[in-house]
């Protein structure tokens, strides 16, 4: 049985697997690792090769799954999706996913509001500083 270090690791290597449902199972862990252990530890993906998770999320996007987060809490898809571009090089995909956990930050219900709000306030302290964001806080 795997560790929460092992799927997140696996996370990275998405994109060498050849098999899409296989892929998609392993994207399921991942992301469910990376909310998990987000909870206990910052920068959970410190350590993996961001080529690597780039690599991985692209294959993500065009496989669909990055749309295709239905499966977990608002909360735990928001913060598994910050998470992962925080740990992504600047471009087209960390920009996607930025815009999608803003999203989340600005649409999401209490619960992923709340859990956006205290990660982004651990990351930045300016983060929180956006006219509409200021306004959900209030």
């Amino acid at each position: 049985m795997r560790t929460g270090r092992a799927y997140l690791g696996a996370l990275a290597e998405l994109h060498r697997i050849a098999d899409a449902d296989e892929r998609r199972r392993m994207w399921r862990q991942g992301m469910a690792a990376l909310a998990a252990t987000a909870e206990l530890a910052a920068a959970p993906l410190e350590g993996l090769d961001p080529g690597e998770l780039l690599a991985s999320t692209r294959a993500a996007m065009v496989d669909g799954l990055l749309v295709d987060l239905g499966w977990m809490s608002g909360p735990a898809a928001a913060i598994a999706q910050f998470e992962l571009a925080a740990a992504l090089p600047a471009g087209a995909e960390r920009r996607e996913l930025g815009r999608r956990v803003l999203v989340g930050l600005r649409d999401g219900d209490v619960a992923t509001f709340a859990a956006l709000a205290t990660a982004l306030a651990l990351s930045s302290p300016r983060a929180l500083a956006g006219p509409a964001v200021r306004a959900r806080l209030a």
